[in-house]
């Protein structure tokens, strides 16, 4: 039987993540993973249950979105899981049927993930999904020498020449400019400045202040630290890092705007060999990264869709997506 989870599934939820993924995960992130999402169509998880015992689950974070500009409904897909002793009982293919009918009932107009190469074949073929292609990695080495040497120690002789290569580096960053300031939580401002970035491409996620805080600010395990930049009282951008990674960031389309709050997140995140973000091609953050020379190093992850608007197929490059977007950052 497939049925709604509710707060009483907390646990043998967590029993069964355990089982297929090897991962201890407490009771406190399920909550706000699941039943703390702001957007009203949440929590969204369905479990496979037989004879009181939970074999497999599908879950979507549902986020307001603007797509062409008007809000809409887009879902990620996140924890897809089946008992190893339940597989090839078709449990998987069930989840996904109930999945696609209850998604196109609510008017979800998109569904994205990012599955292992031995999970995307089977989702292919059992949503008729789309593989948009890979997400881009760019990164910005701080610390060479010392990733170098992590691996191969021989190398480690080279370390005190790594002082050189970063001072070298930190030339080229301006000291934090007096827009830039942290904060502690997001306020109506976000608001404001999601009103005026809606368009940036044609698919984002909706970033209101409570979408925000509840994904940053209220965030059970993962410690952000944010930085708006804000101009006569307003936010004009902000930018979401972690020990290592730019996680989420978006500005109007002042290309200095962008350029500062890179700026800034280098300069917060000095200690750290190397800095990482995602993006998609052709986007106001990308030529940022790359003005800031960040480096293109891989696509690790495929972009894998359901579309049941097809008035216009969206390509990856429509998609304003960062790490933010997806649980696991």
């Amino acid at each position: 039987m497939i049925r709604w989870a509710n707060e009483d599934d907390i646990t043998p939820l967590n029993h069964l993540f355990k089982t297929v993924f090897d991962k201890k995960r407490d009771a406190k992130t399920v909550q706000w993973k699941y039943f703390e999402h702001p957007v009203a169509d949440n929590p969204w998880v369905l479990v496979f249950e037989d004879g009181y015992h939970i074999l497999g689950s599908i879950s979507l974070w549902v986020n307001d979105a603007y797509v062409e500009g008007l809000e809409r409904k887009i879902a990620l897909r996140c924890d897809t899981m089946v008992h190893p002793d339940s597989r090839g009982r078709g449990i998987y293919r069930q989840l996904n049927e109930r999945m696609l009918q209850e998604a196109e009932a609510r008017n979800i107009d998109l569904l994205y993930g990012f599955p292992s190469d031995k999970a995307k074949g089977p989702l292919i073929a059992q949503t008729n999904a789309q593989d948009l292609g890979g997400v881009q990695r760019y990164i910005w080495l701080q610390k060479p020498i010392t990733l170098l040497a992590d691996k191969f120690k021989p190398f480690k002789f080279l370390k005190p020449y790594e002082a050189m290569y970063q001072k070298r580096k930190r030339r080229q960053l301006e000291a934090s400019p007096n827009h830039i300031r942290e904060i502690n939580a997001f306020d109506e401002r976000a608001d404001r400045l999601m009103d005026q970035v809606k368009k940036i491409k044609p698919v984002v996620t909706k970033r209101t202040a409570n979408y925000l805080n509840w994904r940053y600010a209220d965030h059970p395990t993962n410690n952000y630290r944010k930085f708006v930049y804000e101009r006569n009282g307003e936010w004009l951008g902000y930018v979401v890092v972690s020990e290592r990674s730019i996680v989420d960031i978006i500005a109007t389309d002042e290309p200095a705007i962008w350029d500062a709050l890179i700026n800034q997140t280098l300069l917060s995140l000095h200690d750290a060999p190397f800095i990482q973000t995602w993006t998609m091609p052709d986007n106001p953050l990308e030529a940022a990264l790359k003005r800031a020379n960040f480096t293109k190093k891989d696509e690790p992850m495929p972009f894998v869709v359901n579309q049941f608007d097809d008035t216009n197929q969206i390509q990856r490059e429509d998609v304003y997506l960062v790490q933010g977007d997806v649980d696991s950052f």
